[in-house]
C-alpha cells in the first residue's frame, strides 16, 4: 500500500511536466515558435519535423506554452537509424537478438512506434536553458516519461553539455516565443533495459551484478508500468490532472568492482563472506532467501523511487529550507527506506568543507561506535560527470534504465544499526 501511495504522489508531482496539457485556451503566436524555427530551416530539420508530426506533437509547438527541444539535424537522424539497424541485423547472427526497434537503414521505413519514441524523447515541457542545467538530470520527465541525464564533457573541440551521455549540445539556448531549442550532434538515446539489465551492461559492475543474479534480486527490480492501473478520474469525479499511468521506479547505489578490490573482495565467494560478517549466516545455503546475508547486502542498495543526483537533496547551494525558513550553512539531509526495510540517510553536509558532495550514512554525533564501520560510512555518491571522467572504461556509462537509475558509490555500503 505504501508503494502504491508513493507512486501516485510521484505521478502527481511530475504530471505537469508531461504531454497531457490543457490546450483549450491555447492560441497561435505571431512571433517565431519552436515549430517555426524548424520550418524555416526545414532543409536541415525535416526529419524531426516528420517525426514530431507522426507523434502528434508538432502542432503543439506552434501554440502557447513553454517547451525545450533537443534538435538533431537530418544527418544525425539518418546516422542513428543506420547504426540501430546495423546493431539489430548483426545480432541476428548471434544467440541473442538485440531488438532496437529499427529494422531498416532508411528513414522512410521507420515505424510509427519508433517515430513516437524518438520525437517524445527529445521534447520536455518547460523552458530550460543551459544556465539552469545541473549535473544529474533535468527537473521534469520528457514526453517519453523519462528523465534526461545531464553531464559535461571537455575535449579538444571545446566544453559541451551531454544529454544522456549520448548527444552533445553544439548550439545552445536558441530562444523563441514558446520555448528554447538546443541543437544536438546526435539522437538523444534511451534504453529499454530494466535496472538489473542496465547494471549488467557494464563490466565494471561485474561483482555486484553477480550478487544480483545469485540472490534472485533481479526479479524485484523489473516492474515498470502497472497494466492494471485504473486512473482515479475513471472511478470518481476527480481533477483532470490525475495520473493516467502508474510507474514503478528504483534507485541503486552500486559499488564498481574497483571499490570491492580495494577491500580485498575479488570473487562472489569473497563478497558472500563479507556479507555474512555484517548480516549473519541465517539461510546461508539459500541466497534467494530474504534472510540470507548476501540477499540483505544487495537489498540495502536499492530504494523504490527514482532519484537523479541533483534531485536527491534538492536545494539552493548554501541554503536549506527548514519549516519554510532558509538557514545558511545547515546540513541538508533526508531518509529513504531501502528494499531491506532499513533506512539510509542521504546528506549534503553544507556545514563542512566537503559540503558540495552527497553522502550516505554519515556517523551520528560525528562519532564511530563500531570502528570496523570506518570504511563503510560517509559513502559518497560519485557525481555523474566526475564518474565519466575517472577513466576510459567509465566514459560510456549511462546511469538511466527505463525503470530507474544507478549511482556509483566510492565505498562498500552496509547497514549497521549502532551507527545509524
Amino acid at each position: 500500500m505504501k508503494r502504491i501511495f508513493y507512486i501516485l504522489i510521484v505521478a502527481l508531482s511530475i504530471f505537469s511536466c508531461t504531454e497531457d496539457i490543457d490546450k483549450s485556451s491555447r492560441y497561435t503566436f505571431t512571433g517565431e515558435t519552436v515549430a517555426d524555427f524548424m520550418l524555416k530551416r526545414s532543409d536541415k530539420y525535416s526529419h524531426m519535423i516528420t517525426l514530431l508530426k507522426r507523434a502528434n506533437l508538432f502542432g503543439l509547438l506552434s501554440t502557447y506554452g513553454q517547451y525545450t527541444l533537443f534538435l538533431p539535424d537530418n544527418e544525425a537522424v539518418e546516422k542513428y537509424i543506420q547504426e540501430q539497424d546495423s546493431i539489430y541485423q548483426t545480432s541476428k547472427d548471434s544467440h541473442k537478438v538485440k531488438w532496437t526497434g529499427i529494422t531498416s537503414p532508411y528513414f522512410e521505413d521507420i515505424s510509427d512506434s519508433m517515430a513516437n519514441v524518438i520525437a517524445r524523447n527529445h521534447l520536455v515541457e518547460g523552458y530550460y536553458n543551459t544556465v539552469t542545467f545541473e549535473d544529474g538530470a533535468l527537473p521534469c520527465w520528457n514526453f517519453y516519461n523519462r528523465y534526461l541525464g545531464i553531464s559535461y564533457e571537455s575535449n579538444p573541440k571545446g566544453y559541451f553539455v551531454k544529454i544522456n551521455n549520448s548527444a552533445a549540445i553544439i548550439d545552445r539556448d536558441n530562444s523563441v516565443e514558446n520555448g528554447v531549442i538546443h541543437i544536438v550532434d546526435k539522437i538523444v538515446e534511451e534504453t529499454n533495459n530494466t535496472l538489473p539489465e542496465q547494471i549488467g551492461e557494464y563490466k565494471f559492475f561485474t561483482l555486484f551484478n553477480a550478487a544480483l543474479e545469485a540472490t534472485c534480486f533481479c526479479d524485484s527490480l523489473t516492474l515498470f508500468i502497472d497494466d492494471n492501473f485504473i486512473p482515479l478520474d475513471e472511478i470518481i469525479l476527480a481533477s483532470k490532472d490525475t495520473p493516467q499511468q502508474k510507474y514503478y521506479k528504483y534507485t541503486g547505489f552500486i559499488e564498481p568492482d574497483e571499490v570491492f578490490y580495494e577491500n580485498g573482495i575479488y570473487t562472489i565467494d569473497d563478497l558472500k563472506a563479507f556479507a555474512e560478517k555484517w548480516y549473519g549466516t541465517e539461510d546461508r545455503n539459500n541466497p534467494c532467501s530474504p534472510r540470507n546475508a548476501l540477499y540483505k547486502f544487495v537489498a540495502y542498495h536499492f530504494v523504490e523511487r527514482e532519484l537523479p543526483y541533483n534531485k536527491i537533496i534538492p536545494l539552493t547551494v548554501g541554503k536549506y529550507s527548514i519549516n519554510n525558513y532558509m538557514v545558511p550553512g545547515h546540513d541538508c539531509y533526508d531518509y529513504f527506506e531501502t528494499m531491506l526495510g532499513r533506512l539510509i540517510k542521504v546528506i549534503k553536509p553544507l556545514s563542512s568543507a566537503d559540503g558540495k558532495y552527497v553522502y550516505i550514512n554519515r556517523p551520528k554525533d560525528g562519532r564511530l561506535y563500531n570502528h570496523e564501520m570506518y570504511n563503510h560510512l560517509n559513502v559518497r555518491l560519485i557525481e555523474p560527470t566526475e564518474f565519466l571522467q575517472m577513466n576510459e572504461e567509465y566514459s560510456n556509462f549511462t546511469p538511466y534504465a527505463k525503470n530507474g537509475i544507478i549511482h556509483p558509490i566510492d565505498k562498500i555500503l552496509i547497514y549497521n544499526e549502532d551507527e545509524m
